[in-house]
């Protein structure tokens, strides 16, 4: 580097910067990914544990389109409810 001129050494740290900031976007990219697929996966085992408290009870199943539309909490909150539902059923 000490032999190159002012330009070359400006072209050399401009690639270099390139290839940092790219490597920093994938990264990001495939950490917004895992997180996306880690809520999707809990997404997918609330609906799941909702269909089967939902056949437990004997209940007309929510469609899948209504369960996937909702939010983890809302999920979440649709559990409770059926697991105080059953409870209250068997007791």
């Amino acid at each position: 580097m000490i032999q190159k001129t002012p330009e070359q050494r400006r072209h050399y740290e401009d690639r270099l910067r390139l290839e940092r900031d790219e490597k920093a976007r994938m990264q990001a990219a495939i950490e917004e990914g895992k997180a996306q697929g880690k809520a999707e996966g809990k997404a997918e085992e609330k609906v799941n544990t909702i269909r089967l408290l939902e056949g437990l009870l004997r209940m007309e199943t929510t469609s899948m389109t209504e369960l996937q539309g909702q939010s983890l909490d809302d999920l979440d909150r649709l559990i409770t409810d059926l697991q105080l539902h059953l409870r209250n059923r068997i007791g």
